[in-house]
């Protein structure tokens, strides 16, 4: 099968047990991937005791494990974000993941990135921290890389929010409280530099 020129390499599966027709896993991959499961139960590898357990039983009562594909052609992070909606769909109890779905790196940055800019102070309460605990105003180079720094980081918190939708992943919604307390604390100035810069 040819790859995909944009990359979009992932699906989400799930695992269906044939006597009844219940899904009792579900999981992101590519490639192999999807099949790698029975294989590792037979051999009695990997660390899901409950999963391993449901394929033997299948497999002794003389039927396979059905593998339905639920979307492919996915970038990486669309596929996480499927895999943890579709988990919290079912039932608790029915699935035998042992998570329920993972956040990739570029998630978590920006959710970091957000907490970390929320806190951040306005030019004024920088100003008057800045004048008490040192007990003089900044010099204009100080203040220039307060505004740098500042300015940078919701650049880059910025681009990404784009690409995420972009690669059309589902932006969090702490992103985009953010984006409206910075507008509220730091006026439109900021959003308008992230937008010619980034």
């Amino acid at each position: 099968m040819p790859v995909p020129k944009n990359g979009n390499v992932f699906y989400v599966y799930q695992l269906v047990d044939p006597r009844n027709g219940e899904v009792f896993y579900v999981g992101k991959g590519k490639g192999y991937r999807k099949n790698a499961h029975v294989r590792d139960a037979k051999f009695w590898r990997g660390h899901n005791v409950s999963k391993a357990d449901r394929i033997r039983d299948i497999l002794r009562s003389g039927h396979e494990v059905a593998v339905e594909i639920i979307e492919d052609g996915l970038s990486e992070g669309r596929a996480y974000q499927l895999e943890r909606h579709t988990i919290q769909g079912f039932p608790s109890g029915q699935l035998t993941n042992v998570s329920p779905g993972t956040v990739t790196t570029f998630e978590r940055y920006v959710l970091e990135c957000a907490g970390y800019l929320v806190s951040m102070r306005t030019e004024r309460e920088w100003m008057v921290h800045f004048t008490r605990s040192r007990g003089t105003y900044p010099t204009a180079t100080e203040y220039k890389i307060y505004r740098a720094v500042r300015d940078r980081m919701f650049r880059d918190f910025a681009c990404r929010l784009i690409c995420m939708k972009r690669d059309g992943i589902k932006v969090p919604l702490v992103a985009i409280e953010t984006l409206v307390v910075m507008r509220k604390r730091h006026g439109k100035g900021i959003e308008q530099e992230a937008a010619h810069k980034g």
